[in-house]
């Protein structure tokens, strides 16, 4: 049987292992208005206790990720001097906001922490690739075909508002030849609102070797270029490259090609401004200056009989 002495040093010996008791308060990270960190103090946050916000205290904070009104929890120092944010108050996690569908939330609200304005990129924030967009964004339909399935889509052409439901496109036909790969442009065509294909050069199928990319159709919206090789009857995500001009996209009904019959408006003499008739055209650089002084002449003439012009 233990002596009391000995007793005593067990007892000793169990408490000096025991972390000292801090006094714990309660509260909201921030100032209420968006503000967390304190200005010429890196260290230190805003914190509400007890969620008022006149009751505002420093604190120092290392281990919580600054979110405004995230309810936390403060023990004193070490020093005695001074408060620390130690943890989340997952106790009051379930009190903070209005809930989802009648859930409660984890966190509160925090979008700001996820956005990437001009100059100032939030704490946590979300890269949005071109594969993440949903709107003519081509991916393969099955793992047992060769087919790709394309997203619907809501777009202007010609002055009119069309919407594509979305559909599939079946490329079997562009299949190479065993050990050779090739790249098939699927693209939306506007003017029958219906999906297209455009086939490119065919190569050794190399994933060092660039695969020659097709040419875009006089019409047509991009939607990806998909690889097609000889040795496999089915795609996957690996084989497309998302090819949407999401920025800087322009209308291809008018680019043409040098020496290409192109479209021009041809101005009719003795007729109002509106009459203007769209016919196919060669361009030659003497032909044209010649029959564009002719046109302008005429026009300068038309605006002086109408007295919209007066050259007097």
């Amino acid at each position: 049987m233990a002596t009391r002495e000995e007793a005593q040093r067990h007892f000793k010996k169990i408490m000096a292992t025991k972390e000292p008791r801090h006094e714990v308060k309660r509260g909201l990270l921030g100032n209420g208005s968006g503000t967390i960190r304190v200005v010429g103090r890196p260290d230190y946050v805003y914190v509400r206790i007890n969620g008022d916000s006149t009751a505002l205290h420093q604190c120092v904070s290392h281990k919580v990720a600054d979110i405004e009104g995230t309810p936390v929890l403060l023990r004193k120092l070490d020093t005695g001097s001074g408060w620390e944010v130690y943890d989340v108050d997952v106790a009051m996690l379930a009190d903070v906001g209005d809930g989802w569908n009648g859930i409660s939330r984890i966190i509160p609200t925090h979008a700001e922490t996820h956005e990437w304005l001009d100059g100032a990129p939030g704490l946590d924030p979300v890269n949005i690739n071109l594969r993440s967009l949903v709107p003519l964004r081509c991916y393969p339909k099955d793992t047992t075909t060769i087919t790709v399935r394309v997203a619907p889509l809501r777009y202007s052409y010609s002055g009119e508002a069309k919407r594509f439901a979305g559909g599939d496109l079946n490329l079997t036909s562009y299949q190479p030849a065993a050990g050779l790969a090739r790249y098939v442009l699927t693209y939306l065509d506007p003017r029958t609102n219906t999906l297209g294909a455009q086939p490119g050069g065919i190569d050794t199928y190399s994933a060092a070797i660039d695969l020659p990319v097709p040419t875009m159709p006089d019409i047509g919206i991009p939607s990806a270029l998909v690889r097609v090789w000889g040795n496999r009857s089915f795609l996957d995500e690996t084989d497309i490259v998302d090819y949407r001009m999401v920025l800087g996209a322009i209308d291809n009904q008018e680019v043409h090609g040098a020496g290409t019959a192109g479209k021009v408006a041809e101005w009719k003499s003795g007729s109002v401004l509106q009459s203007v008739t769209a016919q196919s055209h060669v361009p030659n650089a003497a032909t044209d200056l010649s029959d564009l002084t002719v046109k302008f002449n005429s026009l300068i003439t038309y605006l002086e009989n109408t007295g919209i012009l007066n050259t007097a």
